[in-house]
């Protein structure tokens, strides 16, 4: 999220016990590996998804949803959960190991 990041990172500490981990991070969930981005360009997302290295590589930053493969890797954004950029709030749920996306809008 584009935002104070350090004062975002204090809230969470000491709200919700939880740690940001910033704009990339890799998880294996389910022995699936994940890469979690920003977004920052388009350019980088294709090229995590292309480097053989990522089962699903989940970007945001453009705030509209999506889901695509791109070689053997699946491309998510969620979208926007707040909707304040194009009017339309949704999340993306994920199911692994199967790699199942379902976009969810809000009302």
């Amino acid at each position: 999220m584009d935002c104070d990041t350090e004062a975002l990172k204090k809230r969470y500490e000491e709200v919700l016990k939880a740690e940001l981990k910033g704009y990339f991070v890799e998880l294996l969930i389910e022995g699936i590996s994940v890469a979690l981005i920003h977004g920052v360009h388009e350019p980088i997302v294709r090229a995590l998804a292309k480097s053989g290295e990522y089962a699903v590589v989940v970007h945001g930053h453009t705030h509209r949803a999506r889901s695509e493969v791109i070689g053997n890797c699946l491309v998510v954004n969620p979208g926007e959960a707040c909707g304040y950029v194009n009017g339309v709030s949704t999340v993306a749920v994920l199911s692994l190991p199967g790699r199942e996306v379902k976009h969810v809008k809000f009302k």
